[in-house]
């Protein structure tokens, strides 16, 4: 069932006009459904969040070290003297 789930969806991509069919044989890596596609689906679903939840992560980061103001901060507290507000 996954199988025919995969094919029908990255079948899809054939409505594109031009490159459809190419677009789906690099989708495939092949002209068929093979474990090279399994690998690829793996990557799509499992390591793009992950990188994208440390991108997020990263950013928040940053964020906190570097107001919004972009004033560098030590960390939260005080920024530069200034007591009148807390960093993120």
């Amino acid at each position: 069932m996954s199988l025919w789930a995969l094919v029908v969806i990255c079948s899809l991509v054939t409505a594109l006009p031009v490159v459809g069919v190419q677009v789906l044989e690099l989708l495939w890596g092949g002209s068929v459904v093979s474990g090279v596609t399994v690998n690829r689906c793996f990557g799509v679903h499992f390591i793009l969040p992950m990188l994208l939840c440390v991108l997020v992560v990263g950013h928040l980061l940053v964020l906190h070290w570097v107001n919004s103001t972009g004033e560098a901060g030590g960390g939260a507290g005080m920024v530069l003297g200034r007591s009148d507000r807390v960093n993120f």
